[in-house]
């Protein structure tokens, strides 16, 4: 029987997501990723690249915490508990809330940054777009991949909710206005 390196994606294996010169190697054992690693060594040899050990990192998802022993040319690779890998937050735990608490902040500060439009006197459909245009998008990013928990839809609720209200100047005491909410 034949082995398979990678893991079981809807019936498909995948052994690695390539983005231009990112690529992330995906296995289901230290055993395997050690194999891909090797294997990968003289492929990258014969066009004269190298596999940059100081920029490779470990990332163990999901199972006990143990450290993982990857060698590259004999280097030892940090092991991490969270990368960012093609501007999405991937954890140790397999949880999305990271990078949910990741992407409200940096949406938070794309909010501070353009607040002069956000809350002044133009046009409230305006403002309603400018904010589902420079806001969302920052927010939203990636969000296909996130595996939600209830408490990862209400701090998203919450952050949507103080965008409202701030760029409408409603005060947070006000529970629920659901003309916010309106297109």
């Amino acid at each position: 029987m034949m082995k398979y390196l990678g893991v079981r994606v809807g019936g498909k294996n995948v052994t690695s997501i390539r983005f231009a010169d990112d690529q992330a190697m995906l296995t289901s054992s230290e055993r395997d990723l050690q194999e891909v690693m090797g294997k990968m060594e003289p492929v990258v040899a014969r066009y004269d690249m190298k596999i940059g050990t100081k920029k490779t990192k470990v990332l163990k998802i999901g199972g006990t915490e143990s450290a993982v022993n990857i060698k590259v040319n004999s280097t030892a690779l940090e092991q991490v508990a969270k990368y960012r890998y093609l501007g999405s937050l991937i954890a140790q735990s397999g949880s999305s809330e990271p990078e949910i608490r990741s992407r409200i902040a940096m949406a938070m500060h794309v909010f501070d940054r353009n607040s002069h439009f956000l809350q002044s006197g133009i046009n409230e459909r305006l403002k309603k777009r400018l904010l589902k245009c420079l806001v969302w998008t920052v927010f939203t990013y990636g969000a296909e991949m996130w595996a939600m928990k209830k408490s990862d839809l209400r701090k998203m609720e919450a952050f949507e909710m103080w965008c409202w209200r701030k760029m409408m100047k409603i005060s947070w005491q006000v529970m629920r206005h659901e003309s916010l909410l309106r297109d």
